[in-house]
């Protein structure tokens, strides 16, 4: 197979937009970038890559985008790569890498694991996810009977934000950071300021104080990403993320939406939450610090 990669700054229309479209579940932070760019006008990518056969016109192998935000996302065209001319791809893209400054990759592991092979850039640390998946023709399961005092899920906005910040708080410290990584509260509130924002997020209520909050933190064209599940360490076992997680897939199946998301491989708390929430395992996710 003989490659050919051209370099966009912008999201111009083409057949690889169909390309990312098809794969979208596992590809919805990119399919994000390419929805808020054409909706504000606003360049999301410091640039985009595509890679195309040149043997077959219009067949596009692989899209790589690097984020404003520094994050490199990536669509290939099986997960399997060694299908490809890995050699071809990593002389065509190791180079541009070099050039443009990004601080993570994030997408199908074996993409990412690809990628990380490209740069010389030593990673800092590699989180290992699995991808799990909730179509419009599952109905997810009735959730759980809640304990008495917790109110039904409450949809939030920009204005709660110093409400949710010690739910934030706890997530992050406990989902995100690494070791020896110091919590900056600035940066967190203004994150999750933009999340409410932009996002769709529920939190469940013991009286006036949020418990537990779950959302969508990417929506791409047909899919929506969960992300940002957690709950106050005392309300653990008692199905706040399960009533959580089932109340967001009725919405958001109730406006055509198909529904992804990832979960530690080692964390079967949370595993066992979604399973029994109606999500099946569709494949592998990785996410890489620089």
């Amino acid at each position: 197979m003989s490659l050919v990669a051209r370099q966009l700054t912008h999201a111009e229309g083409g057949p690889w937009l169909g390309f990312v479209a098809e794969r979208e579940y596992r590809c919805v932070g990119l399919c994000a970038q390419l929805v808020q760019e054409k909706k504000t006008g606003q360049q999301q990518f410091r640039s985009l890559m595509i890679v195309e056969n040149r043997e077959v016109p219009a067949e596009t192998v692989a899209v790589v985008g690097i984020g404003t935000n520094g994050i490199v996302y990536h669509c290939f065209r099986n997960t399997t790569l060694s299908t490809l001319d890995t050699d071809n791809l990593t002389t065509l893209l190791a180079p541009w890498l070099e050039k443009i400054p990004f601080s993570c990759i994030l997408g199908d592991r074996e993409g990412n694991l690809f990628l990380e092979a490209c740069t010389q850039v030593r990673p800092v640390r590699s989180v290992d996810y699995v991808l799990l998946i909730l179509e419009d023709e599952h109905t997810p399961a009735t959730r759980q009977a809640l304990p008495d005092t917790l109110s039904p899920p409450r949809l939030m906005g920009p204005e709660d934000t110093d409400l949710l910040m010690p739910l934030q708080e706890g997530y992050e410290k406990e989902e995100v950071m690494g070791p020896g990584e110091v919590f900056i509260r600035t940066r967190s509130r203004a994150n999750l300021l933009k999340n409410l924002d932009t996002q769709l997020v529920w939190a469940l209520f013991d009286g006036e104080r949020p418990v537990a909050k779950a959302g969508t933190n990417a929506r791409g064209f047909l899919w929506d990403q969960i992300g940002g599940v957690y709950t106050e360490p005392r309300w653990r076992g008692q199905g706040c993320a399960q009533t959580l997680l089932a109340h967001i897939c009725r919405d958001l199946h109730a406006n055509a939406r198909k529904i992804v998301l990832f979960v530690k491989e080692h964390n079967t708390a949370a595993m066992t939450v979604y399973l029994k929430t109606g999500f099946t395992k569709k494949g592998h996710f990785r996410i890489t610090y620089f």
